[in-house]
């Protein structure tokens, strides 16, 4: 007691009285919930399956979203036409060139000949899943870059 005669509060005092008043608003516990140290808890089994639940869920997403970005799109390739790029790999007949910020498979166009790697090429077309490229010369004095 105080020396006011009021009786010291401890904390496992608190504590017990949280716990009888959550216990009493709980009511009828549902089948996921069993009661713990602390009032209520969570079964861990149904914790598992809702970690392992999110995590394949997670998982399906990413590898979809990775499928969808490295997946080559014919309508791109149609888009590119005239645009330059540069060789990766020399193109006898084919190889890959750079364009548009991305390396493509390509072939050079019949008649082109060989393409030595570092060659400016420009896009005439596409050829099933490769962009169909012959000679080019770059714009005086710039990188058909820009850098």
């Amino acid at each position: 007691r105080t020396p006011g005669g009021h009786r010291k509060f401890r904390l496992r005092d608190v504590t017990a009285f949280v716990q009888k008043r959550q216990y009493e608003a709980a009511g009828p516990l549902p089948l996921a919930v069993a009661p713990g140290a602390v009032g209520l808890g969570v079964d861990p089994w149904l914790v598992a399956a809702g970690a392992l639940l999110s995590g394949v869920l997670f998982a399906f997403v990413v590898r979809k979203a990775l499928g969808a970005r490295s997946r080559w799109s014919a309508a791109g390739a149609q888009a590119l036409e005239g645009a330059l790029g540069e060789v990766r790999s020399t193109l006898e007949p084919a190889g890959s060139v750079f364009v548009a910020g991305r390396e493509w498979p390509a072939v050079a166009a019949i008649g082109a000949g060989s393409l030595a790697r570092g060659a400016t090429v420009r896009v005439t077309g596409s050829e099933g899943e490769r962009l169909v490229v012959t000679a080019a010369r770059p714009p005086e004095g710039a990188h058909p870059f820009g850098s």
